[in-house]
């Protein structure tokens, strides 16, 4: 599915934050090619949240995006030693492994199974406290995306709290500006 039809679902931003850049340096820093709707994908909603916040994307041409790849695979490092469960499908570098494309509010992970080409890398989905059980889906991230916002997966459907129109949207991250601004401003008012 191409990015245009997640778009048919979910509004972009007007003018997404950090949708340009340099995608040959993020794939040296990762180590690995990404698949082309996720850069699509990032070209035209930037770095932000989808439903309400729901679900964070790391933006692979910021530092902030970098750094929630990093931190995520040495958290999910931890799950593939458990003696209860152990998450049994290696990590990247390895390959076939899992490399993180963004994480939820209550903790659950999504990924790319980089197994083959970058453009059929299936999604899993990595659901907290159930890291030993990985929900594979033979979709591309815009596909799954699309599908959430529309209950499609039956796997991961939220019986007791359906999509609604209110959540179908996307929230653009804040500006190292506006960051760096709340910062000093709060600075300020702790001096008074």
């Amino acid at each position: 599915m191409s990015v245009k039809k997640l778009v048919a679902v979910i509004a972009p931003p007007e003018s997404p934050r950090d949708a340009e850049g340099n995608w040959r340096a993020a794939e040296i820093v990762a180590g690995t090619e990404f698949p082309p709707d996720f850069r699509d994908l990032i070209g035209r909603y930037g770095s932000g949240e989808f439903f309400c916040g729901h679900l964070k994307l790391f933006n692979l041409l910021t530092l902030e995006g970098q750094a929630g790849i990093r931190q995520t695979l040495v958290i999910y490092q931890s799950f593939r030693t458990e003696t209860y469960n152990p998450l049994p499908i290696p990590l990247h570098p390895e390959r076939p492994g899992l490399l993180p494309w963004g994480m939820d509010e209550n903790g659950s992970g999504y990924f790319w199974l980089t197994k083959g080409k970058p453009e059929r890398w299936p999604i899993v989905y990595l659901g907290h406290a159930s890291e030993g059980f990985p929900v594979q889906l033979p979709v591309n991230v815009t596909t799954f995306l699309a599908g959430l916002a529309v209950d499609r997966f039956e796997k991961l459907a939220r019986s007791n709290d359906p999509m609604t129109d209110e959540l179908r949207v996307f929230t653009p991250a804040r500006s190292q500006a506006e960051i760096a601004r709340e910062w000093n401003k709060g600075r300020k008012n702790k001096k008074k």
